[in-house]
């Protein structure tokens, strides 16, 4: 990720705005105009345009769209770009490559705009122009086709297929999710497809598989919380030497493992304040709703409906929901659970900063009671203590990119990117190191103390 990508999407409320404008398109055509789901996301999205521009000091902000890739002051944004493949799509199919907001956007443009593209119907350009004239709106302007050229288009290219793969996860999810809380058929078939996909990037390219999986991002039913818990454990089963199928299997279990989250109100999900005894217990009904969701499937695979019932359960049974008699979560679960709490540890949150994985390690060796040790501690050699993608400093004081684990969990290989001086090194400079043969080590200072109980 160059430093101007790096700026942009650590700029204050972007990624936010990306997500509320997502969000916001993927419910109104399920919801009223006046329901939580639609008006939450609406109001979040007119404060984040203004805390962006507030910040930029500009009078307006444009977004544009080329190849599902979202695109800021004409640079492609990986991380920015992953939940907002409908918004996208639905641009392109109107001949649009983007939207301007000015400083005066308010809600009732805003509502009027994302109605607009929730329409099933299909539009051109100009006539949704038009129909957005005939609503008032002046502050919100749907933009003419994006074209990339040159660097530009060479950079979309390299960032291209882990994207455009997560995208349509979180697509498939998404639409999966809102169709089943409805009661609507669902396509099962193109969830397993999808997560094939992810399969198949992830042996073929494991840091750009698990470098999409680090970006952080919330949505309204933790579509992205999903996706990338799921990405995790296609990447333990495969280190576990399961089967192809068995690994698909836990991957999809774990895509799905919190649709019951759709049924739970709105508001307790985006609680940022403490929950009562009343309102935690409507939220750890989740795992019943969801296990009872996808029961109703035609073919329903017992592992999906072990996953969503009982990832928040413990080794010896206990944890919620509760069951008759003393049955206790199998391996599945357990591994599911893992994925489900190294990636909420490891993920920012409205309410929370993200762990370093270290971090998370620490604290969910502490959960003594909560994981069966054995997979706990295969999880975290499958994850390395230092995960691939990796930026670390070695004791030489350069930069390197983790790009394998070796036997040695603490002595992964290595790419220098950085000099001791801090300036990038051309290509050819890049060096590989395996620090298992004693090149140099990760300097201590930098990273917690590593653990000693793995």
């Amino acid at each position: 990720m160059c430093e101007l990508d790096a700026r942009l999407e650590a700029a204050p409320g972007l990624l936010g705005l990306v997500d509320a404008l997502a969000t916001a398109c993927a419910h109104a055509p399920l919801y009223p105009a006046t329901h939580p789901r639609v008006l939450e996301p609406i109001c979040e999205l007119e404060h984040k345009i203004e805390e962006v521009l507030g910040a930029s000091g500009e009078v307006a902000l444009e977004l544009a769209f080329c190849d599902d890739f979202l695109v800021v002051d004409g640079e492609p944004l990986a991380g920015a770009s992953l939940s907002v493949g409908r918004v996208a799509k639905r641009l392109r199919d109107i001949g649009s490559g983007g939207l301007r907001f000015a400083r005066s956007v308010d809600s009732h443009e805003l509502s009027a705009l994302v109605s607009l593209l929730g329409r099933r119907n299909r539009l051109l350009l100009e006539d949704a122009r038009t129909l957005l004239v005939r609503k008032g709106v002046r502050s919100a302007e749907i933009l003419g086709p994006f074209v990339a050229a040159g660097e530009r288009d060479a950079r979309l290219s390299q960032m291209k297929i882990p994207v455009t793969v997560y995208q349509s996860v979180f697509g498939q999810l998404e639409e999966f999710t809102l169709q089943l809380s409805h009661g609507r058929e669902t396509d099962m078939d193109a969830v397993h497809h999808d997560i094939d996909r992810v399969l198949q990037l992830l042996i073929s390219d494991p840091i750009a598989a698990l470098n999409v999986a680090r970006y952080e991002q919330y949505d309204a039913f933790t579509f992205g919380h999903s996706v990338r818990s799921s990405i995790l454990a296609l990447n333990f089963g495969h280190f576990l030497g399961l089967t192809e199928e068995e690994v698909l299997r836990l991957g999809t279990a774990t895509l799905l493992h919190d649709v019951g989250k759709a049924c739970v109100p709105f508001e307790l999900l985006h609680a940022t304040g403490k929950l009562s005894a009343e309102d935690r217990e409507e939220i750890e009904k989740h795992a019943q709703l969801g296990a009872n969701m996808l029961l109703e499937l035609s073919s329903p695979d017992p592992w999906v409906v072990v996953a969503a019932f009982a990832h928040h359960r413990k080794p010896d049974g206990s944890g919620y929901p509760r069951s008759i008699g003393s049955s206790v979560p199998g391996a599945l679960a357990q591994m599911v659970k893992l994925c489900d709490v190294y990636e909420a540890l490891t993920a920012n949150r409205p309410y929370k900063t993200a762990m370093t994985p270290m971090q998370a390690y620490q604290v969910m060796l502490g959960m003594r009671d909560h994981f069966e040790p054995g997979l706990l501690k295969a999880f975290i050699h499958a994850q390395g203590l230092y995960p691939l993608g990796t930026e670390v400093e070695l004791e030489t004081g350069e930069i390197a990119v983790v790009v394998e684990h070796t036997g040695f969990i603490r002595r992964p290989k290595v790419q220098l990117v950085r000099n001791r001086d801090g300036d990038l090194m051309s290509e050819e400079d890049r060096e590989i190191l395996c620090l298992a043969d004693d090149h140099s080590s990760i300097a201590q200072g930098r990273h917690e103390t590593p653990l000693e109980s793995v």
